[in-house]
């Protein structure tokens, strides 16, 4: 939660005023910090899967909806962040086509080669990639727990239609991978995993 706040904090405090140098060099500081804010995002997902694959069983009810309203708090908070860096890099990209005098196709293009030196694109790439994966593998533990003998009833049929909207939406986060749009790929395969995870969940309870 403190690093997701102290990079809001370095996000309010770039400057682009000036001249085209500056503006441009505010373009690379909000870069940097969408990758890291992007990163804090990712890394909360990640010990929240952990703590909850090691612990669940040991954990009543009462502890799991806490620990879940805990990190549903830090990821809003990161998701806010995420957004607030988005908007500030629109303005800044306007302040530098403005100083320099260029079209947006020619500032789109300089995003684009700064997104990659600072590793922003890279690191959404391999998050988007990661975040499938762990949805498709949440998926289908959901469906094989699902097929289970042991576990019957109406819920499961309902379920088992959702499962299929939900294979639908992995499809649909591969598909904005392949266009480059890893970052709205991410949000969707993460929706995808949470869910495997719930149905699992209840898969097990009915077993």
């Amino acid at each position: 939660k403190k690093a997701v706040e102290n990079t809001e904090k370095a996000i309010e405090e770039i400057e682009s005023d000036g001249n085209a140098e500056n503006a441009k060099e505010a373009l690379e500081k909000v870069s940097r910090l969408q990758n890291k804010v992007e990163s804090h995002y990712d890394k909360v997902a990640e010990v929240k899967d952990a703590i909850l694959e090691r612990q669940r069983e040991r954990m009543s009810p009462e502890q799991i909806k806490k620990l879940e309203e805990v990190f549903s708090k830090i990821k809003e908070k990161a998701k806010e962040v995420e957004n607030k860096a988005e908007l500030k890099k629109e303005n800044v990209k306007t302040k530098y086509k403005t100083l320099a005098g260029k079209t947006d196709e020619q500032v789109n293009a300089e995003e684009n080669e700064i997104d990659k030196e600072t590793g922003l694109a890279k690191g959404r790439e391999d998050r988007s990639e990661r975040t499938i994966r762990k949805a498709e593998n949440a998926l289908a533990k959901a469906k094989e727990k699902l097929r289970d003998e042991k576990v019957k009833g109406s819920d499961v049929e309902e379920i088992g239609e959702k499962v299929k909207e939900t294979e639908e939406q992995i499809k649909e986060a591969k598909q904005a991978k392949s266009q480059g749009n890893n970052k709205n790929a991410r949000d969707i395969s993460e929706k995808v995993k949470d869910f495997g995870n719930e149905v699992s969940e209840f898969a097990t309870k009915l077993g």
